[in-house]
């Protein structure tokens, strides 16, 4: 009888010890992404800018656009449909659901000004 309660408790054990072992690595797998939004200000500086200018999220996170300067811009991922429209001092806010892959962003308005970035989504 002591052989089984031995081995029953050796199961409950590696049982334990295996489930302890997956939610600690399930736990650091979910903390390394980012949660929430990210922010991208457009406008700093001489007007005509994305900061950051690289844009790193996870498919379905959330980026808030800010625009701080005087002017209309837009953040637009051409083709892939993503294209607002912010006004002076106000926000607006994009869910990315895009595949995971490097996407070059503008601001229609100002592209030609050099008002572009970079979106990676992993």
């Amino acid at each position: 009888m002591m052989r089984n309660h031995s081995s029953s408790m050796r199961r409950v054990l590696v049982v334990v010890a295996v489930f302890a072992t997956l939610t600690v690595a399930c736990s650091k797998q979910a903390s390394a992404r980012p949660v929430g939004t990210v922010t991208v200000r457009e406008g700093p500086g001489n007007g005509y800018t994305f900061a950051p200018s690289t844009v790193t999220v996870h498919r379905a996170q959330t980026i808030t656009v800010e625009n701080v300067s005087q002017v209309p811009h837009t953040f637009t991922v051409t083709g892939h449909g993503i294209d607002v429209e912010t006004q002076p001092g106000k926000t607006s806010q994009i869910t990315i659901d895009l595949p995971p892959g490097t996407y070059p962003f503008i601001c229609r308005f100002h592209v030609s000004l050099g008002m572009k970035g970079t979106l990676v989504v992993r």
